[in-house]
């Protein structure tokens, strides 16, 4: 998920760019903003009483949404020349008041119906094109749409009132002044005393729910059908905001808010996140998106983005979130989620569809993704492990104490780690370049290793290589011995360098980078298929098996829809035999019939099995505990091609296995995967065949 962002698509930092149209006599702008919400002809009726303090302005420039309609406007009590078109309204200022206060009323109307999929299968756009829309079940308005007239000032205030259908309550940015029910109407008032960027609006039939971290309201607004889930994002919320003021300091908004949305969203804006109610059911957002979603409130909506570099705030809230949750279970889990970066890396950013983290602004593709907030992940990592954690930490809080509600590029991140470690002022310039202006990753080996003994332990030598074009890498070299294991971190800079290693006891494994410290292209047999491989496969056999029932071949339909896929069409088995053993990769539905079909889908991993109409999967015995089977695994011969295979069993109902495959993209990094009655019963990842950076090493001699 992510802040709000322009961008092509969703999880997007409120870019200053994304702000007010120009107009630079306008020292202050005090909106007094009310509008009504009208549902049935999915509408918006507004005034906005706007004082302003200007200087030397001959005209005014105001942006609404292109199709709204101006009703009046008035300037200090009198009507004045206006024209609208293309989104922008201009207004003559007389020339007795071109300087000082003026008070300009605005009254507008416009619609807001943009058409929504409330249960979309792809989740790869987090907002589904959704600019504006207005029903009976609430508003969803971002910033930009143009619900409201924006015009730019040195500074701005906001008082909001909304008056929509009683029962549907509306959220903002800023503080809460309250909620009331008026006979037919529910009112919601808001004040932004500093607002960031344009502002967003949700809104919908909420039960309200507060508590408080430290000084700041904490609020969830959830619907009926989620109220059970309310105390559980209070406490996980608190307890993120929390966290996050020891870690970089003050909270920097009003208040905090979770606001369901009526169909599924992923966004975080100044104060408040919007996600949509299916989204919030999911049993691990509580514990990783929205703290995710609260870390943006220091990074993205918080210090803002500068977007000439490219946007660093997803990668660095990743960091902050998804990543830094992990580690502080454990370092292996740290480094498994690492590991996983890269793997999701080599499936589907990698080759053709990788472009650099400068180029980045948000995520519309699974190859998006996967750069802006892995690749940006694991650049904050790098950087802490070359500046050390003091100096990674004040860098931080450095840049939150000097730029806070400002725009930040990655070269200001450079200069603050450069400020507080010491760090070399070229090298870190040149780290920065490598990993920043450039596509790619180093593509890494190990030559030539050999051990000699020496004083009862051993010598042990090896060449690291990579390939071209070459990076200026600190790469960590573990050797397993018989007395425990011994490391050193070795600079690799061109194509190969020597290394040698002294070590106690029998050598008997040189591993390169073993804890995925380093961010690089993993080699095929590195990368265990999984559900991403699917995503990010460039061809795809789909076979249908020849009894699978219409309402399960369409569950196989989709799963290619949720997967992004929705160009592949399911063939009948029968009139795909000849492709087995091709080297294609393949998605299998349903149980196989023809022998070819059979053959293949027989060599299963270990804890894999598939019998007519039952299943069964490591650490379970079938269709008693769970109801549908998804699995990857790698084809017979190990080519580096997959197969995959979506296996109802005999008594699973439509509407389970429909409800699976929902939830299948949700798990990109499994191996294989269990449902019963839609919900996940176990998931798992299968081990990689083997590792060009993993060694064995001979007796040493």
């Amino acid at each position: 998920m992510r802040p709000f962002m322009p961008g092509p698509a969703l999880c997007l930092a409120l870019f200053l760019a994304f702000a007010a149209p120009a107009g630079a006599g306008v020292v202050s702008a005090d909106h007094d903003l009310s509008v009504r919400l009208l549902p049935d002809p999915r509408r918006l009726e507004g005034v906005d009483d706007i004082r302003l303090e200007i200087t030397d302005e001959s005209s005014l420039f105001l942006s609404l949404a292109d199709d709204a309609r101006i009703e009046a406007v008035q300037l200090d009590g009198r009507r004045v020349h206006t024209s609208f078109t293309g989104g922008m309204l201009y207004v003559h200022v007389p020339p007795e008041r071109r300087t000082g206060r003026v008070r300009l009323v605005v009254r507008w109307s416009a619609p807001f119906d943009d058409e929504f999929e409330e249960r979309p299968l792809s989740l790869d756009n987090p907002g589904h094109g959704v600019d504006g829309t207005i029903t009976s079940a609430g508003a969803f308005l971002l910033p930009g749409s143009g619900w409201y007239p924006e015009i730019e000032a040195d500074k701005r205030m906001f008082r909001l009132t909304v008056r929509a259908p009683r029962g549907i309550y509306a959220v903002t940015q800023g503080a809460l002044l309250g909620h009331e029910d008026q006979g037919p109407e529910s009112i919601s008032r808001w004040r932004m005393e500093k607002p960031v960027g344009r502002l967003a609006l949700a809104a919908g039939r909420f039960v309200v729910g507060r508590t408080r971290s430290g000084s700041t309201d904490v609020y969830v607004y959830f619907t009926l059908a989620n109220r059970g889930l309310m105390d559980r994002y209070l406490e996980a919320a608190a307890r993120h905001i929390d966290f996050y003021e020891e870690l970089l300091g003050p909270y920097p908004f009003e208040k905090f808010a979770v606001v369901e949305n009526f169909f599924p969203t992923g966004y975080g804006f100044p104060s408040f996140t919007s996600l949509g109610g299916a989204v919030l059911r999911l049993p691990f957002i509580p514990d990783t998106s929205l703290m995710h979603e609260i870390a943006h409130c220091w990074w993205g909506n918080g210090v803002l983005v500068d977007e000439e570099q490219g946007n660093w705030s997803e990668g660095l809230t990743t960091y902050l979130s998804d990543y830094l949750s992990q580690e502080r279970l454990s370092p292996k889990a740290g480094a498994e989620y690492r590991l996983g970066v890269l793997r999701d890396y080599a499936s589907l950013a990698s080759g053709e569809r990788d472009f650099p983290l400068s180029s980045f602004g948000s995520r519309f593709s699974p190859a998006s993704q996967v750069i802006g907030y892995g690749k940006g992940m694991f650049v904050f990592h790098m950087i802490r492990r070359r500046i050390g954690d003091e100096a990674f930490w004040k860098g931080l809080r450095l840049v939150l104490k000097e730029r806070m509600f400002q725009a930040v590029s990655w070269e200001d991140f450079r200069e603050a780690f450069v400020r507080v470690s010491g760090w070399d002022e070229v090298e870190s310039q040149m780290f920065f370049a490598q990993w920043i202006d450039r596509a790619g990753a180093p593509v890494l080996g190990v030559s030539s290793s050999a051990a000699r003994a020496r004083d009862g332990g051993a010598v042990v030598s090896a060449v690291l290589t990579q390939a071209r074009p070459l990076y200026r890498l600190d790469l960590p070299v573990l050797v397993e011995t018989s007395k425990g294991p011994r490391g050193k971190v070795f600079a690799l800079e061109d194509e190969e360098v020597q290394i040698e290693l002294r070590v106690p006891g029998e050598p008997r494994r040189l591993v390169v980078d073993p804890e995925a410290d380093v961010f690089k292209l993993l080699s095929p047999e590195e990368v265990p298929p999984a559900v991403n491989s699917l995503r990010g496969a460039g061809r795809l056999v789909v076979v249908a098996a020849h009894s699978l029932l219409p309402e399960q071949r369409e569950a196989c339909s989709m799963l290619l829809a949720a997967l992004g896929r929705r160009g592949d069409v399911p063939v009948d088995e029968a009139r795909t035999d000849d492709w087995v053993g091709r080297g294609e990769n393949v998605l299998f539905c349903g149980q196989p019939e023809t022998p070819a079909w059979r053959a293949r889908l027989a060599s299963l991993p270990a804890g894999l099995r598939l019998s007519p109409g039952d299943f069964s999967a490591p650490g379970q015995t079938g269709a008693q505990d769970a109801d549908t089977l998804f699995a990857v695994f790698p084809a017979p011969g190990r080519d580096g091609t997959f197969t995959a295979i979506l296996f109802p069993a005999r008594d699973a109902s439509p509407q389970a296995v429909a409800e699976a495959v929902r939830r299948v993209p949700h798990y990109g990094k499994s191996s294989w995967l269990t449902f019963k009655d839609g919900r996940i019963v176990r998931k798992g990842s299968f081990d990689p065949a083997s590792s060009p950076l993993s060694v064995r090493m001979g007796p040493a001699r």
